[in-house]
Order: C-alpha cells, then sequence, then structure tokens
C-alpha cells in the first residue's frame, strides 16, 4: 500500500511540475504536443499495470484464501484500499489524456479508444468495490457495459469528431 501512495504521489508532483508555470501562462504553451503524449501513454500503461497487478492479487487472495475474501475483514480492507488506489491512479491517467492530451491537441481516433479503455477501467474499479459489499451480477453488467458501450463507440462518425472532413 505505502508503494502504491509513494508511487501515486511521484506522478501527481511529475504532473504539477508539468503542468504549473510562471502567472497566467496557458496551458498549451507549458506543455508541448510530445510531453503531453508522454505524459498520457505513460500514464495509460501505468494504469494498466495496476490494474492487471490489483487483479492478479485478488485472483492469488481468492485462490489461496480459506475463506471467502468478503468475509474476512482483513481482506475487505486491502482489497478496497488496492483498489482505491488503482481508481485514483485511472482519475489521474484520465487527467492525463483528456485534459493533458485531447483537450489542448485535439481528438484522435487512438486517443477516443485510448480514452474508453481509461474510463472502463475506472469502471471496473468501482464495480469491484461495490461488488465486495454488495452482492450483483457484477462481472455481468461488467461486460455488458464494455460491450454496449464500445459498440455505440465504434458507430460514431471518427471523421467528424476529428475534424477530418
Amino acid at each position: 500500500m505505502a508503494v502504491y501512495l509513494l508511487f501515486f504521489g511521484v506522478q501527481t508532483a511529475e504532473l504539477i511540475g508539468a503542468i504549473s508555470g510562471k502567472g497566467s501562462t496557458p496551458l498549451r504553451e507549458l506543455v508541448s504536443a510530445m510531453d503531453a503524449c508522454k505524459y498520457a501513454v505513460s500514464g495509460f500503461w501505468q494504469l494498466v499495470r495496476v490494474i492487471l497487478l490489483n487483479f492478479v492479487v485478488l485472483l492469488g487472495f481468492t485462490v489461496f484464501s480459506k475463506v471467502p475474501l468478503w468475509e474476512n475483514k482483513y481482506t475487505r480492507i486491502l482489497i478496497d484500499l488496492i483498489f482505491v488506489c488503482a481508481a485514483a491512479f485511472a482519475v489521474l491517467a484520465g487527467y492525463k489524456l483528456f485534459v493533458l492530451y485531447f483537450y489542448l491537441y485535439g481528438p484522435t481516433p487512438r486517443r477516443i479508444l485510448s480514452g474508453w479503455m481509461v474510463v472502463m477501467q475506472l469502471f471496473w474499479c468501482i464495480l469491484t468495490l461495490i461488488r465486495f459489499h454488495r452482492t450483483f451480477p457484477a462481472v455481468k453488467i461488467g461486460v455488458y457495459t464494455g460491450a454496449i458501450s464500445f459498440t455505440a463507440l465504434m458507430l460514431l462518425d471518427f471523421d467528424a469528431i476529428c475534424g477530418y472532413v
């Protein structure tokens, strides 16, 4: 947990250092397109690694625990903490992608798909957190939400959205 908090603090400090400027300097002048791209891409892949690690830890707890995770107070607290940290990483990655890259330098099909993936990862973290406190078909809801939202995303006119027309 301390490693997650330290890593999150370092990433936040790096982001604040990149966007803090002198006076009323516009954000676009503080962060070049290349730097915004690097922040967004690194934030996306860091989020993927954290989420993957969390679900591997969850799988390990599920396989090796003698008591179901939601019945043991300590495992429930640990799972809550790691998925709250994952949600915080998702918010940070979303900020890097949507504000520093998408908003400042415009949409592209890859940026839109990356944004959808960040939103879906945040949704799965929240769904997992809720599932440990309430019984409902979380996997079914997550899969249906992902499939329906991806289908809707693919029906969008990317040329018009991205200004290619």
